[in-house]
């Protein structure tokens, strides 16, 4: 990224170069070099940024423990438990495709996200780990919130805010909308449906939409996959749900 922004700062200097040089050129349309020099430096400095944040996100040490995750940062040792992670926001930075190549978690949203790049040696086996690792700490209290009655919040990333952070970047600064569960309900934006007419919602990996249809197949939610802040503990809580509300019926 130090290479592509030296880059960007060198053409904007030829172009400021040639609108000095070449006045035959520069008289055509001076506003036109003006433009591009803003437009290179400005690309210049957005590569600058993200190569320096991200030097420094790989300076941290992280190892999954089977309980917890332990950050190391210099002498600052922080060890988090999975099961007191509410928020693991999985995203895509650089041109890699469909492939989710960045990991960030953090307790709630009173904390920073602890971000984990693709340049973790075995990212992608990592990232597996710490997902399963999660769901096995964090949905246990998520249960037993639901059996004692009280409602859990997920967060999302609307359409106009997850295509924002692909183009602009600055990643961590989310803003998201609540998804409020109950074992009785869902509730989107104020738009509620029963738990009991949902169908399984499909764990899916390829970045594309999510959707969740109730059984005469309406579309009742929509939204891209990796834009649900913990998507696969919410997944699964959705599945929990379901499979209890379909075990009361088979016994009744």
């Amino acid at each position: 990224m130090y290479a592509v922004s030296v880059v960007f700062f060198v053409l904007s200097g030829f172009v400021v170069y040639l609108s000095l040089n070449y006045p035959e050129i520069r008289n055509k349309d001076p506003n036109i070099f003006i433009a591009a020099a803003g437009v290179l430096v400005f690309f210049g400095v957005f590569m600058l940024v993200c190569a320096m944040f991200t030097a420094k996100s790989r300076t941290k040490i992280f190892e999954i423990h089977e309980k917890g995750i332990l950050c190391i940062n210099n002498n600052e040792i922080k060890y988090t438990p999975f099961g007191d992670i509410e928020d693991v926001y999985l995203f895509r930075s650089g041109k890699t495709g469909k492939l989710v190549n960045n990991l960030a978690y953090r307790r709630n949203s009173k904390h920073e996200f602890e971000w984990i790049h693709f340049g973790l040696k075995d990212f992608w086996g990592f990232r597996e780990e710490f997902s399963a690792r999660h769901v096995s700490e964090r949905l246990p209290k998520i249960i037993k919130s639901l059996e004692s009655g009280e409602a859990v919040t997920f967060h999302y990333l609307s359409t106009k805010e997850f295509w924002k952070k692909r183009v602009v970047g600055n990643f961590l600064k989310i803003s998201t909308s609540p998804i409020h569960l109950t074992m009785n309900e869902m509730d989107v934006g104020g738009e509620k449906c029963l738990m009991n007419e949902i169908n399984r919602v499909p764990l899916n990996r390829s970045g594309k939409n999510i959707t969740i249809k109730n059984k005469k197949g309406r579309k009742i939610f929509s939204t891209m996959a990796f834009s649900i802040i913990s998507l696969d503990l919410f997944v699964h809580t959705i599945d929990f749900i379901i499979e209890n509300h379909r075990t009361a019926a088979r016994s009744s």
